[in-house]
């Protein structure tokens, strides 16, 4: 069981490594970003009929 928390909490990638890739962890990490209308544009533009 020591081992098991010992390798949860062990980073696998040294603190250069996390530097150098910074750029790409940071993306993989991050929400998508949201497609939002304006208040704007939510007024004007009409939204599909359904029937």
């Amino acid at each position: 069981m020591l081992n098991q928390v010992v390798r949860a909490i062990e980073p696998h990638l040294s603190l250069a490594e996390v530097i150098d890739q910074w750029n790409q962890i940071s993306k993989s990490l991050s929400e998508p970003s949201r497609r939002r209308l304006t208040q704007i544009a939510e007024r004007f533009i009409e939204e599909p009929q359904t029937s």
